[in-house]
C-alpha cells in the first residue's frame, strides 16, 4: 500500500500524499473498500513518527550529531472519507428501492430519501472526528537579537486560530521559549558565527535554522522553525601576526607565491571578499596581489555532507626579478576587505626573504614553536613547545607556515610529536625521512642548555638553569631535513622563556667606612682578650664608636643589598628592627654577617684596652639608615649613630637589619651587626668617701746607758 511505503521511508515526497491517500482510499480489494478507521489510524501513526524522528534534531545532545530532523508541513483535513462515505451510502440506498420494486412511488422515495440522509450525516460525523491539523510556523530573525526580544505570537501566527483556553509549553533550550499565553520570545544569545548549537540543519553556514517543537494544552504539536540572517560583525583577521616569505633571487616575473587565507566568522557577502598589497613607494614596482575565487569547505560533520562556498585566494606575484645584493629583505602589508557595511580590514605583515637558490622539502606544522621554562625545571625535563595555532587549508612550499593536508598515494612520513617538533615530508623512502639539527646560527652556549633528538624532534633541558646568570631567553633555528641527493630542508623558529622564581633572598653585604675602622693601635689580642672573636668572624671586620660622639657626623658603615631575582622578587625594603635584651652575648652563626663599629681610642699600651663585655649587657639600637640609591634590584645605605653613646652605661650595642622582597612567596634576611664603645677620659677619679680618718699611734724611746 502507499501508505505503508510512506511510513517505512519517510516524508521524502509530501506533493504525492494526497493521490496516495485517495488511491489508498478508493482502491478496491477482496474485501472491499479500507476501513476509514484503519486508514486514519496509519495516517495518525506517520505524523507521529515524523514529530518524533524531528526531536532529535530540535534538541541535539552533546555527545552526538543530531540528524536531520524530518518535520511534517502540512494542513489538510481528510475529506475524501466523507465521500468514500456518502458513495456507500448511496450504493446502499439503490439496493434498498431495487428490492422494494413492488413498492408506491411514494413509498420507494421515502425509503431512498431515509437512506441518503443516515449515510450523509454518517459521513460527516466521521470526517469531522478524522480531521488532523499539523502546522508549522516559520520566523526570520537576525543574530544578535537582544534576549527577550519577540518573535512571533503564537495566537496571532498559528492557522486555524488556537482555543482562547489554550496554554503552550517546550522543552527549555538556551536560544527560545514560549510563554504560557504562545508569545515565542528570545532566551539567549543569538550568535550565528560563535555557537554551532544554533545551527544544526544542513546548509550552514549558508542557511542557519533553528528547528524546536511547541506543545499546546489542546493536544496540538506546532513545529517552529527560525532562520537567522547573519549580520557582518567581525572583522578579516588571520591567526598570526606576520609570515615570511623565501624567494630565490632571479625568480622570473612569473613567479608566484601562495598567501594565508584570511578567515571572517561571517558568511556571504559579510565575509572576506578581496585582498590588495598596501601601498609603499619602496615595494609599488616588485609586488603585486592577485585573488581568485577557490571552493573552500566551510562544515562537515559526521550525518552532514560538507558545505562548499568560494573563498578569494591570494597570491603574491613577482613583477620583475629580485637582487639579494640590492636589498635583501622586502615588508609588505597584505590588507583583507570584507563586502559589505560596516566594512572591515584585517591586515597581515609579510616579510620577503630573497635567498640565494630538491622536490619536496619537509615542512613543519608551525613557523614559530614557543615554551616557557621555570627556573627549577630539572634537567632531563621535556621543553612543552607549543605550535602557533593555524586555519585554512595550508599553504606550497618556501612558505613554511601552516600545517597541510596531503591526498598523496605515496607514503606521508610524519616526524616530530607531543611537546616537540614537528615537521612533514611528502617524498618517500630517503627522500623523506626528516632528521632535525640545529642551524649553524644556533650559539654552542644554547645546544650545550637544550639537547635536540635528531629523530623525534624532542628539545630537553641539558643543564641547571639560573635566572639572571646568563640569558634569560633564547631565540634559535631549528632545521629539518631528508636524506634525499641532494637533501632538502625546511626551518622553524624557536623561542624559549626562562621564568624567574623567587629563590633568592636579599643579601646584605657591609663595608666599614673610615670614620668607624678598627684602629691601627689595637692588636688582636685585645679582641681576644675582650671576646670579641667569639661574636664576629674575624677581627678585621671590626668597627668602633667613641663615647660621647655627637649623632649624625659621619656614616660609620655601608650597606649594599643585592637581590638576584627579578619583577617583584627583586624589590625589597630593608629596615632597623626594635632591639631585644638578652643575657649575655650569643655566638652567631656564619649565615648572618656580622661587625663591629670602633671609635678611635688611644690606649697606652698595646696589650691594654678599655673594653670589657659585660653579662647582661641591655642591646639598644641606636642607629639608623640612610638609602643612597638603588637601581633594579639593588640598594646602598649607610649606617648612622642617631645618638651619643655612655660606655660606662653600656659597653655594646646590638643593630638588627631585616630585609623583605615583595616575591611570591615572599622571602626575608636578617642582618645583626654588633658596636662596641670606646671609652674616653670624660671622669674624674673621685674618692669614695669625702673624708678619710687615720689614728697614729707614737711611742717613745728612752735609751739608758
Amino acid at each position: 500500500m502507499c501508505l505503508h511505503q510512506k511510513a517505512t521511508s519517510g516524508f521524502a515526497d509530501l506533493s504525492k500524499w494526497p493521490i496516495c491517500l485517495c488511491a489508498a482510499l478508493t482502491k478496491p480489494t477482496k474485501s472491499g473498500l479500507h476501513s476509514l478507521g484503519h486508514v486514519f489510524a496509519r495516517l495518525i501513526g506517520l505524523v507521529t513518527w515524523s514529530i518524533s524522528a524531528s526531536w532529535p534534531a530540535t534538541y541535539p545532545s552533546t555527545s552526538h550529531v543530531p540528524r536531520p530532523a524530518t518535520v511534517l508541513v502540512v494542513t489538510m483535513a481528510v475529506t475524501v472519507a466523507a465521500t468514500a462515505a456518502s458513495a456507500s451510502a448511496s450504493s446502499s440506498g439503490s439496493r434498498s428501492g431495487a428490492g422494494s420494486g413492488n413498492a408506491t412511488s411514494g413509498g420507494a422515495t421515502s425509503s431512498a430519501g431515509g437512506n441518503s440522509r443516515g449515510g450523509a450525516s454518517s459521513a460527516a460525523g466521521a470526517a469531522r472526528t478524522a480531521a488532523i491539523t499539523v502546522q508549522q510556523l516559520n520566523y526570520t530573525i537576525d543574530e544578535n537579537t537582544a534576549t527577550g526580544s519577540v518573535v512571533g505570537r503564537l495566537a496571532e501566527d498559528m492557522y486555524p486560530r488556537p482555543l482562547a483556553e489554550a496554554r503552550f509549553s517546550m522543552p527549555e533550550n538556551a536560544f527560545f521559549q514560549v510563554s504560557l499565553s504562545g508569545v515565542f520570545t528570545v532566551a539567549g544569545p543569538i550568535d550565528r558565527d560563535g555557537n554551532r548549537q544554533l545551527c544544526v540543519q544542513p546548509g550552514y553556514p549558508a542557511v542557519c535554522q533553528w528547528n524546536g517543537l511547541i506543545m499546546s494544552s489542546t493536544g496540538q504539536y506546532i513545529p517552529v522553525e527560525v532562520a537567522v540572517h547573519d549580520v557582518n560583525d567581525n572583522p578579516p583577521s588571520w591567526p598570526i601576526d606576520d609570515v615570511t616569505l623565501d624567494v630565490p633571487e632571479n625568480s622570473p616575473a612569473s613567479y608566484t607565491a601562495e598567501l594565508p587565507l584570511a578567515t571572517d566568522a561571517d558568511f556571504g557577502i559579510n565575509s572576506v571578499k578581496a585582498y590588495r598589497l598596501l601601498d609603499s613607494p619602496a615595494t609599488a614596482d616588485l609586488f603585486t596581489v592577485t585573488y581568485s575565487q577557490a571552493p573552500t569547505k566551510l562544515h562537515e560533520s559526521r550525518n552532514l555532507a560538507a558545505t562548499m562556498a568560494t573563498s578569494p585566494l591570494p597570491r603574491l606575484h613577482i613583477l620583475r626579478s629580485l637582487d639579494r645584493e640590492s636589498a635583501a629583505w622586502h615588508n609588505l602589508t597584505l590588507l583583507a576587505f570584507d563586502g559589505s557595511p560596516p566594512f572591515h580590514t584585517g591586515s597581515l605583515h609579510i616579510h620577503v626573504r630573497v635567498t640565494d637558490e630538491n622536490d619536496n622539502s619537509p615542512e613543519f606544522s608551525s613557523p614559530v614553536y614557543t615554551a616557557r621554562l621555570e627556573e627549577a625545571t630539572s634537567v632531563g625535563s621535556l621543553v612543552p613547545l607549543s605550535a602557533s595555532p593555524r586555519t585554512g587549508d595550508g599553504t606550497k612550499d618556501g612558505l613554511g607556515f601552516s600545517n597541510r593536508w596531503f591526498s598523496t598515494g605515496g607514503q606521508v612520513n610524519v616526524v616530530g610529536g607531543r611537546g616537540g617538533l614537528h615537521a612533514v615530508d611528502r617524498d618517500d623512502g630517503p627522500n623523506g625521512n626528516v632528521r632535525y639539527s640545529y642551524a649553524l646560527s644556533t650559539p654552542i652556549g644554547i645546544q650545550q642548555l637544550f639537547r635536540l633528538d635528531e629523530t623525534t624532534g624532542l628539545l630537553r633541558v641539558a643543564r641547571e638553569l639560573t635566572y639572571g646568570a646568563g640569558a634569560n631567553a633564547w631565540t634559535f633555528d631549528v632545521i629539518a631535513e631528508d636524506r634525499g641527493r641532494p637533501p632538502r630542508s625546511s626551518s622553524a623558529k624557536v623561542t624559549i622563556e626562562l621564568v624567574d622564581s623567587n629563590n633568592h633572598a636579599p643579601a646584605v653585604a657591609l663595608r666599614v667606612l673610615p670614620a668607624g675602622r678598627l684602629p691601627a693601635n689595637m692588636s688582636t689580642s685585645a679582641l681576644e682578650t675582650l671576646g670579641v672573636n667569639d661574636v664576629m668572624g674575624s677581627p678585621d671586620d671590626c668597627v668602633f664608636i667613641m663615647e660621647n660622639r655627637p649623632p649624625g657626623n659621619e656614616a660609620l658603615a655601608q650597606l649594599t643589598v643585592k637581590d638576584a631575582d627579578t619583577g617583584n622578587g627583586g624589590q625589597f625594603d630593608c629596615s632597623l628592627v626594635q632591639p631585644i635584651q638578652t643575657n649575655g652575648l650569643t655566638k652567631f652563626s656564619n649565615s648572618s654577617l656580622t661587625s663591629f663599629i670602633p671609635a678611635q681610642p688611644t690606649y697606652g699600651q698595646k696589650s691594654s684596652s678599655p673594653f670589657s663585655i659585660v653579662s647582661g649587657t641591655s642591646m639598644v639600637r641606636g642607629f639608623g639608615l640612610i638609602e643612597l640609591w638603588r637601581l633594579p634590584g639593588l640598594k646602598v645605605y649607610n649606617l648612622m649613630a642617631t645618638r651619643s653613646f655612655d660606655r660606662e652605661a653600656e659597653v655594646v650595642s646590638k643593630v638588627t637589619v631585616w630585609c623583605m622582597d615583595q616575591g611570591s612567596p615572599r622571602l626575608k634576611s636578617s642582618f645583626h651587626i654588633f658596636v662596641l664603645i670606646g671609652d674616653e677620659n670624660d671622669n674624674a677619679p673621685y674618692f669614695q668617701q669625702p673624708r678619710y680618718h687615720l689614728k697614729v699611734c707614737i711611742f717613745r724611746i728612752f735609751a739608758i746607758s
